[in-house]
């Protein structure tokens, strides 16, 4: 994954470290025993940061701090000024707190299971360092989270019982959590069974096209981007999408996305209810990215565009 140009807060050319052994290797690193919920709630208090969430394939990047307060219990919501960030809280993970001894700046990062670094605070402002500073350790280190693994031959029927029995009823946060559960892979292996009115593979060719067409038309949409028991997500209105290599980027003035085509196993248009959304996929079943429609737009484009795109056979 390519460093991004804008908005930076780094005053070196070193990439940020994405695992705990690196990170240690650049400076203190404080293990704070807490986890989503302190991070969670931490993050609504910041209000100069840069936010970002790299899963290993896509990346976003924002600015400022974090949206009100949203747990999986919670109905979805989407703001505009805010960093949205809706949390799991039961998953374990791993919070600490690092200092960059080059700039004295503070920052939060969680860890998840293997000790990758998946989301990360830096602060800008003197007041968000001694927001994050104040955060008391506790005694006891989060457990690593046991990660579920399906046998890519085996199809949970339960699950495929439950999701044709439900999906038209469930809200868009209940199908976000799906993803937040196991990194999406039970929801992954259950779309090709609950109706082809309700999931559907699409090119993944057209990707490109599709990102540049949205960011060209100024057409406003959600971008969501999963972790370690978590979503963080923006709505974006405006944008420069480019490629560089096989990475699609896509640059604002206060949010940075960027994509590895090239670790893209399969792209499927979701529909419950009114809504549609798209939902990126890799090799190992995760969900990568979810694009889905502005709330203040009209959902019926949305749902017209998505429909538009040509299906998974489809060869260019």
């Amino acid at each position: 994954m390519p460093k991004l140009k804008a908005p930076c807060l780094c005053t070196s050319e070193q990439p940020l470290p994405r695992t705990l052994t690196a990170l240690r290797q650049q400076g203190p690193v404080t293990s704070l025993g807490a986890g989503l919920d302190t991070l969670a709630l931490v993050g609504t208090q910041l209000s100069d940061s840069l936010i970002s969430t790299n899963n290993g394939v896509a990346l976003l990047t924002g600015r400022g701090g974090y949206a009100p307060y949203q747990t999986s219990a919670m109905p979805f919501r989407l703001s505009r000024n805010r960093i949205n960030m809706r949390i799991a809280p039961d998953v374990p993970t791993n919070l600490l707190r690092s200092k960059d001894t080059t700039n004295a700046r503070q920052s939060l990062v969680l860890a998840c299971a293997g000790g990758d670094i998946s989301h990360r605070i830096e602060t800008a402002c003197d007041y968000d360092g001694r927001v994050i500073n104040a955060i008391e350790a506790q005694n006891e280190i989060c457990a690593a989270p046991q990660a579920p693994t399906i046998p890519g031959d085996v199809v949970p029927l339960a699950a495929v019982r439950n999701a044709r029995d439900n999906w038209d009823q469930r809200e868009t946060g209940h199908h976000l959590n799906d993803i937040l559960l196991d990194g999406g892979v039970t929801r992954h292996t259950t779309l090709p069974y609950v109706g082809k009115s309700r999931a559907w593979p699409v090119a993944k060719q057209t990707l490109t096209s599709f990102v540049s067409f949205l960011c060209d038309r100024k057409i406003g949409h959600a971008r969501l981007v999963p972790g370690s028991g978590f979503i963080q997500g923006d709505l974006a209105t405006s944008g420069t999408a480019q490629m560089a290599d096989k990475i699609l980027l896509v640059s604002g003035d206060n949010s940075n996305f960027a994509l590895d085509l090239a670790q893209i196993a399969s792209v499927w248009v979701t529909r419950f209810g009114r809504l549609s959304q798209l939902e990126i996929y890799d090799e190992k079943s995760r969900a990568i990215t979810i694009l889905g429609a502005d709330p203040a737009a009209d959902i019926t484009y949305w749902n017209a565009l998505l429909e538009s795109l040509p299906p998974a056979s489809y060869s260019i």
